[in-house]
């Protein structure tokens, strides 16, 4: 049994454009309101989708209301399940989610409970048969003793009688043969995952929660012997990926080797693509310092999730060959979609005899770069360089030595790689090259420059970096940004201000407001930037929020950017506004802005 962090922050994010501010929670718990939680079945087979069915009833004469998210989405619970001995085993989440969850309020009547099924699987792993006692709460938008709902996943456990807290007990029995299978049954009369997902009542196994070592055979044996189109491997693949065991990354990676045109064993088309991000999930955690050129788009999650205590029982070093001769095989004569998991691969498990095959690699993004003076055009541009970045910072811990005498661009990126990782020896090793690197023609040299600069800034690089501020890319200006977080000289205050003016991305606008602060740009400086980007489509749902929540505005959002007239006005008001209580703003001190006010800060 172990833990694991909440899940969906990442759709959270998403929806908070288009989600509406919640009311206040009722005073008090509803004198009518019975809250229980049921055992959907009182025995699982260890693997299954095991769940509970969270009921509030009204036993009184008035209807009252709930609010929740909708069934299918995560919600505000607060867990504990407790094996037989007392020790917990399954924990409350941490963090804080995010208020523009969507939710939905229901009236809740004699014929009309409010009724949800929890899926255990979400929030811990059970993986150990036994008796378990499960706790389970719910703000429910109302409020408890002491007067506080506990939405939003509180910072502190909400008291014992709280008459919200509420619990049952379950069983896992072991997962023998028989059990598997009668799980794969249920599981294979439900293969499309709307239909597995999209009630939120009905209780279906889950591939992604299986995690036990007996359901590796049974899954291999159905992607043998079922080619069937109406069962799709995915499902299949998704299962195994979920097994935090050696054979089944051994399994993965002869699923993977897998030529699409010859599936050898396999009688169905292996989705190779689930076997690569799976592989790739499993490979020695990489350090999380590493050289950057701002946010990209990230890897896509492709739905699977193996919890970060699990790994290290998925990986060994025998594995590792294997996964190298894939990566390169992949890199060398393949490409495509699959190349981010086989240099993420490579970053875990390359030498320094793959320097070859990254620097060609490298040439082709650096000669893109070059004749785009604005790079990167998309968010996956920068994530194949810090891909890359990562193999380099592999392959010369490894062994492989950058030149002394860097001239090409490739060379002068190895040599970054190699500065950023050994700061105390970067000065010594290149002296000042590093200066006239920051006015290099390519936008990826000159952003990595930054990256590489010693901490706090020589003054010989000081004038290079306050220029980066105007940079025509947007990833140099995030390094220059990134470089001026530990500065205090005043002298980049109007390079950060028009920085952070054309910043266009959350973390671009994070770097510039952390570079603001410590140079000392006033703070309603950046929101009178803010309010000015307003006139600007763009300028939604990113300006519009950070405003808001400046201002402590609860009314509606833009769900969408409004008429370039309403923009105009929008702009305006918000510009005089910010003037207006300037002193106030700045001291982030209790603050509410008038009725009036609200009103003509709201768009029309």
């Amino acid at each position: 049994m172990r833990r694991m962090t909440g899940l969906g922050l990442l759709l959270a994010a998403m929806l908070a454009a288009t989600s509406t501010a919640r009311g206040d929670p009722t005073e008090a718990t509803p004198n009518g309101a019975r809250i229980r939680l049921e055992p959907i079945r009182t025995t699982w087979c260890v693997g299954d989708n095991v769940s509970v069915r969270y009921v509030v009833e009204n036993v009184g004469d008035e209807p009252f209301e709930v609010t929740a998210t909708p069934p299918g989405f995560d919600d505000w619970w607060i867990l504990q399940v407790f094996d037989a001995s007392g020790h917990q085993v399954v924990f409350p989440r941490s963090g804080n989610m995010a208020i523009s969850w969507p939710h939905v309020t229901q009236a809740v009547t004699v014929a009309r409970p409010f009724v949800r099924v929890v899926s255990l699987g979400r929030y811990g792993v059970l993986d150990r048969p036994g008796r378990y006692r499960v706790r389970l709460f719910h703000s429910l938008r109302w409020k408890g003793p002491g007067g506080k709902d506990y939405s939003g996943l509180p910072r502190e456990l909400p008291p014992d009688e709280d008459p919200r807290w509420t619990e049952t007990s379950i069983e896992l029995l072991e997962p023998t043969p028989e059990r598997v299978e009668a799980v794969l049954h249920v599981l294979e009369g439900h293969l499309d995952k709307s239909a597995r997902h999209g009630s939120g009542d009905g209780v279906v196994p889950d591939p992604k929660l299986f995690r036990h070592a007996a359901f590796l055979e049974p899954l291999l044996a159905r992607l043998r012997k079922d080619p069937r189109p109406r069962r799709p491997p995915e499902i299949w693949v998704e299962g195994v990926a979920s097994i935090p065991t050696t054979e089944a990354t051994s399994a993965l990676l002869e699923l993977l080797a897998t030529s699409p045109a010859a599936h050898l064993k396999w009688t169905q088309v292996i989705p190779r693509e689930l076997c690569a991000a799976a592989v790739a999930l499993r490979a020695p955690p990489l350090e999380a310092r590493g050289m950057s050129v701002g946010p990209g788009a990230g890897p896509p999650s492709l739905g699977l999730q193996l919890p970060h205590d699990l790994r290290p029982h998925a990986w060994s070093d025998e594995l590792a060959p294997r996964a190298r001769a894939w990566a390169r095989e992949q890199l060398t004569l393949r490409g495509g979609s699959m190349d981010r998991y086989a240099l993420r691969l490579l970053a875990a498990v390359g030498q320094s005899e793959d320097v070859a095959v990254i620097e060609a690699l490298l040439g082709r993004s650096l000669d893109e770069a070059r004749r785009d003076a604005a790079w990167p055009a998309a968010p996956d541009a920068r994530d194949r360089v810090h891909d890359l970045i990562r193999v380099f910072s592999r392959v010369q811990q490894c062994g492989a030595a950058p030149s002394p005498d860097p001239r090409s661009a490739v060379e002068i990126v190895a040599a970054l790689v190699w500065m950023f990782d050994r700061p105390e020896e970067a000065v010594a090793r290149y002296g000042d090259r590093i200066v006239a690197w920051l006015g290099h023609e390519n936008p990826i040299v000159r952003a990595l420059a930054l990256a590489a600069l010693p901490r706090p800034v020589p003054e010989m690089a000081k004038a290079g970096l306050e220029a980066a501020l105007d940079d025509g890319s947007p990833a140099v200006r995030y390094a220059a940004l990134r470089a001026l977080e530990h500065e205090s000289d005043e002298r980049f205050r109007p390079g950060v201000l028009r920085a952070f003016g054309r910043s266009d991305d959350h973390g671009d606008i994070w770097a510039a407001k952390v570079a603001a602060k410590a140079v000392g740009v006033d703070r309603v400086d950046l929101l009178l930037v803010d309010a000015a980007r307003l006139a600007e489509p763009t300028a939604y749902p990113v300006r519009w929020q950070r405003l808001a929540e400046a201002a402590k505005y609860r009314g509606a959002w833009p769900q969408g950017a409004p008429s370039a007239e309403e923009r105009e006005r929008l702009a305006a008001v918000w510009t005089a506004f910010l003037e207006r209580n300037r002193d106030a703003l700045r001291q982030r001190g209790p603050f509410t802005a008038t009725a009036e006010e609200l009103a003509a800060l709201a768009p029309r």
